[in-house]
């Protein structure tokens, strides 16, 4: 499952987003990209850029992976939607299960 959390400063002229694939057992940072623009009419331009799948890229604003900014905030957000989804994928599967072991019983009890 992709996750991406995204951050602004107050004036809105930076905006950082960071890019986490989560496969149950590992997280990995598939990329982050700071942006900024002059005014709030200009676009955003990436400053700085981080792509997991090009590690030992190289150059002008690119980032090794050592150098990305982690915010305790991005960290905590990260784990609470991961936990959310979790807790809704189990809670899910959970009341399925309940249901049909349900239905299954009141057929038993119309069979008999």
């Amino acid at each position: 499952m992709e996750y991406t959390i995204e951050r602004t400063d107050k004036d809105i002229l930076k905006l950082a987003k960071w890019s986490f694939w989560y496969t149950g057992d590992k997280l990995i940072l598939r990329g982050y990209r700071l942006y900024t623009r002059e005014t709030r009419r200009h676009g955003y331009k990436i400053v700085q850029d981080y792509d997991g799948s090009r590690p030992n890229d190289t150059g002008r604003g690119k980032l090794r992976k050592e150098e990305v900014p982690f915010p305790y905030q991005v960290m905590d957000e990260l784990k609470e939607r991961i936990t959310r989804h979790v807790d809704t994928l189990v809670g899910n599967t959970w009341s399925d299960h309940q249901e049909l072991k349900n239905e299954s019983k009141m057929r038993e009890e119309e069979q008999s």
